[in-house]
């Protein structure tokens, strides 16, 4: 994947977690679609009545707009007729986004469930409602739990890969409507993948269902001068930064004698992952325990030995060091947790390949070995902290006689026969300080002081007033679960009524 190869710091501008998107100024005459689902017009067969062309040419979409405006329904509801019975496929749909829209973040436990209705259950609404409901529940998934988020890069990569190769087909060759309403999945999608916490070697391996569909998005989003062309680009940019910026996963490696050992590193993290201390996995260790597979361990090992081979620059000695270090510390029975974290998505391949044995030993281990660290230093304190005896135990020694050194008289000085006379006491001088060539000056006044003095004039009074700074506004501090407005506009759209 040229394009889909790497990932980057979040830029400022990103159309979904990255920030507010919005056209260029050539396409001030266009409306975004995340600002016309404010309008929460019905969509009449998938397409909105009446909205702006974002991703086409201008022929034709006058009349397509027209024949919207005048269609059936639209009379209607202008009559003030009521509306029509709800059909059961879009009170099935409507259920769906109300589960969801009641849940608000989905939990783990959830996820299988929704991915199954939406696999076996939605296709009885229609088409254009299966791909809404899958293109909201990929919304509610990045709004969710890194754990839900993980569980969802393990089992629902594949409805990923179908709504957004649907939605680049709709792009490229569809009605006016059409593109709108495709241009909101795709973003759906965009804003997924962006809260996935998954890395380039996993896109690899989706390469066929997801990568191939994001390669072509990424051209069309360079070639095509469309609004809706530019205000997709900027999420689509900011994934390839990000993927960009990782090292190539082990079988991206053009090198054949390094990818030959990379993968062989991956074999043997992937045992360590398994708690497998032998070298095949037919051989597994008595005392292994394994963890719940809820990433697959082949998954999860490329992406480790992808962050390994980053952080080395290479296949170095180093390298398979830390590849055997890490394996052994992962094989350990104490360890089952640390497995688990990183097969549940709780820990990240790069949080893995930064922690030293210590941080890896199990914790158990590290209980022991502060014990016993504590215990030493107790011991050196208390040799230290010897003190020196006192009078009394001087006193309650043994008697020790010691004989005295022989004292000499000391000789008396001869007196002088010419003593000098005394010197005459000088009477001191006080020394007098001479006059300063500066005036002496006042000290600048401080808030502590009695207000003797008028304060400092600040820059900007005017006629004697002295002007004072106006206090800075508080700026708010957003919640931690606060809803980004684009999401709340792609929920908005993609929960609106298909007729």
């Amino acid at each position: 994947m040229a394009a889909a190869g790497g990932m980057p710091e979040q830029p400022q501008g990103c159309a979904m977690r990255c920030g507010p998107q919005g056209p260029p100024a050539g396409g001030a005459d266009s409306v975004a679609p995340a600002k016309r689902a404010r309008l929460g017009e019905p969509v009449p067969g998938g397409a909105a009545a009446g909205s702006e062309v974002l991703g086409g040419g201008a022929s034709g979409s006058l009349d397509e707009e027209v024949e919207a405006m005048l269609s059936d329904e639209a009379l209607k509801e202008a009559a003030g007729e009521p509306p029509a019975p709800e059909p059961p496929q879009e009170a099935a749909r409507r259920a769906f986004a109300e589960r969801l829209a009641a849940k608000a973040q989905i939990a783990k436990d959830d996820l299988v469930q929704l991915l199954l209705e939406v696999r076996d259950e939605a296709p009885d609404w229609g088409p254009v409602r299966r791909l809404r409901s899958a293109a909201l529940l990929l919304v509610y998934v990045a709004r969710s739990s890194r754990a839900c988020r993980a569980s969802f890069a393990a089992k629902g990569m594949p409805l990923l890969g179908e709504v957004l190769q649907e939605g680049i087909g709709r792009i490229e060759q569809g009605t006016a409507g059409e593109r709108q309403d495709a241009g909101m999945r795709v973003l759906a999608c965009l804003t997924c993948l962006w809260a996935l916490p998954i890395g380039r070697a996993t896109m690899w391996e989706h390469r066929t269902s997801v990568g191939k569909a994001f390669d072509r998005l990424h051209r069309w989003c360079g070639q095509a001068g469309t609004a809706l062309a530019a205000e997709l680009q900027v999420p689509t940019s900011a994934l390839c930064r990000r993927w960009k910026g990782q090292p190539r996963p082990a079988l991206q490696d053009p090198s054949p004698e390094q990818r030959t050992v990379r993968l062989k590193v991956v074999d043997v993290i992937k045992l360590g992952l398994l708690g497998i201390a032998g070298t095949s996995p037919g051989s597994p260790s008595p005392t292994s325990s394994r963890s719940p597979d809820i990433l697959p361990p082949a998954l999860v090992a490329a992406e480790v030995e992808a962050a390994l081979f980053g952080i080395h620059g290479g296949s170095t000695a180093e390298y398979r060091h830390h590849a055997r270090m890490l394996k052994t510390n992962l094989v350990h029975p104490g360890n089952a947790p640390l497995r688990a974290s990183l097969l549940s998505g709780d820990m990240s391949a790069r949080e893995l390949v930064t922690m030293d044995h210590q941080s890896l030993a199990p914790q158990e281990l590290q209980e022991r070995r502060k014990a016993a660290a504590n215990k030493v230093l107790k011991e050196i304190t208390l040799k230290v902290a010897e003190t020196v005896l006192s009078v009394d135990d001087i006193r309650d020694q043994t008697y020790t006689p010691v004989v005295p050194d022989v004292e000499f008289p000391m000789a008396e000085p001869e007196p002088d026969p010419d003593p000098a006379p005394p010197a005459e006491e000088t009477p001191r001088k006080e020394a007098t300080a001479a006059p300063s060539p500066f005036p002496f000056l006042e000290p600048l006044p401080t808030p502590f002081r009695d207000g003797v003095h008028p304060p400092t004039p600040m820059r900007g009074g005017t006629g004697g007033a002295f002007a004072v700074p106006p206090t800075p506004e508080m700026l708010t501090t957003p919640a931690a679960q606060e809803e980004t407005e684009n999401e709340s506009e792609l929920i908005r759209w993609l929960s609106q009524r298909v007729l």
